[in-house]
């Protein structure tokens, strides 16, 4: 098998890991209904359980990108995988909140590990002109777990409890361990030469400190994780208590979401080695997701809600690729572009994780609505900060991967 064939399955494996974890992530926001019923949660308690997922990568991934980066992903993500699948099946098992929540805890911490391998395998297998394609084709596998969750859940609901539906998610993450015990492969790959020479004597930990546009990037996507953390988490709850929908509409209602988030994806990935000036991609979530958030939040019309959220999900796709390709763009080694991803994937968690904290606080002095509203505004960081961002096509980035840098293709 052919080097660019072994590294898509590799990364084929990877995201199927990806999609069983996305799954348990985004589910919260169906199934907290159930839940709430089931152990009477407070406000306050489904904003720590929504938030949890962003908590626990804001406090790790810089860690985990700096601890882990020494080892051979193989090993990381195959014990990731049994740890994740564990605590998935005892979020099922739970029989009160505090089980509930030490177990959400456990299974994102097993995640963050896998997740700081990521940068690893796509520079062992793949040329930095692939990584724009990459990104996005793990925007798509985000959204595709998004449509999983949206499209099932609530009809499974119907037949089954929301025990179940963990159940069959963290079979499937364990079953997906032995696979890649026996499947997955690690890549030696020495470092690009022309990124040796800074290496000597610097901790992978500077480069965060000595790239601005680590900063920026990070900041551009932190407001945006608030805004729509804030509403993914709690709209479900407000339409079903408010507007008197039905979980199966609901979910329906949501599922425009993620399948334009595939497909916008699909499209960004194109668009990107296509387009030399990459911000362009971004003037459409400028200019739509603050009032996509306030939309759905007051809209009644049910075909209005599925086009607002469709937006949305073509918004996510154009924005989250553009961003966290831009480690890739700076000519940095393989372990300071770890580093510097994990550094971008502590902001977006930070926002990601005050948001449903946030709502579920102001809400039990205010209501849903109100603190919903207030949370939108801070989806502009977008424009705040990408405006900024140096612009450089993918010709000029140098990664830290085995050089020279052939097109895979012709392998």
């Amino acid at each position: 098998m052919t080097r660019a064939r072994t590294g898509w399955t590799v990364m084929g494996m990877v995201w199927t890991f990806d999609l069983f974890v996305w799954v348990s992530a985004f589910s919260i926001g169906v199934l907290l209904p159930k839940m709430r019923e089931d152990m009477h949660i407070a406000d306050w308690q489904a904003g720590l359980l929504g938030s949890s997922f962003f908590l626990v990568f804001f406090a790790l991934s810089i860690p985990t990108s700096i601890w882990l980066s020494r080892l051979r992903p193989k090993t990381v993500i195959f014990y990731s995988a049994l740890a994740t699948g564990g605590f998935v099946l005892l979020q099922g098992f739970a029989h009160g909140y505090a089980m509930l929540l030490t177990a959400r805890f456990g299974f994102v911490i097993a995640a963050t590990a896998r997740n700081a391998m990521v940068p690893l395998l796509m520079q062992q297998w793949f040329d930095a002109r692939r990584i724009p394609l990459l990104n996005s084709i793990f925007n798509g596998v985000t959204g595709l777990g998004q449509v999983l969750v949206l499209g099932l859940s609530p009809y499974l609901l119907l037949v089954t409890s929301w025990r179940a539906i963990y159940w069959i998610d963290g079979g499937g993450l364990l079953l997906l361990g032995l696979v890649w015990l026996m499947y997955g492969q690690d890549r030696e790959s020495p470092e690009h030469p022309a990124t040796l020479g800074r290496q000597t004597g610097r901790s992978p930990l500077g480069v965060i400190w000595r790239e601005k546009a680590l900063w920026l990037a990070a900041g551009a996507q932190m407001g945006v994780a608030f805004a729509g953390s804030s509403v993914m988490t709690f709209w479900p709850t407000y339409a079903k208590d408010e507007r008197h929908f039905a979980l199966t509409t609901i979910g329906n209602v949501m599922l425009s979401n993620p399948i334009f988030m595939v497909i916008g994806s699909a499209f960004t990935g194109v668009a990107m080695r296509l387009v030399p000036k990459r911000k362009v991609l971004l003037i459409v979530p400028w200019l739509t997701l603050p009032l996509v958030f306030l939309g759905v939040i007051y809209v009644k019309s049910i075909p209005v809600l599925v086009l607002l959220f469709a937006v949305n999900g073509l918004a996510q796709a154009m924005t989250l690729p553009v961003l966290m390709s831009v480690p890739y763009q700076l000519g940095l080694s393989q372990r300071e572009v770890s580093v510097a991803t994990g550094h971008m994937r502590t902001f977006v968690p930070l926002g990601g994780a005050l948001g449903p904290l946030f709502v579920g606080l102001v809400a039990g002095a205010t209501s849903l609505r109100v603190a919903m509203t207030i949370a939108c505004p801070l989806a502009l960081s977008l424009v705040v900060f990408s405006r900024f961002l140096p612009d450089r096509p993918p010709e000029v980035s140098t990664v830290g991967v085995a050089g020279p840098q052939p097109a895979l293709d012709a392998e």
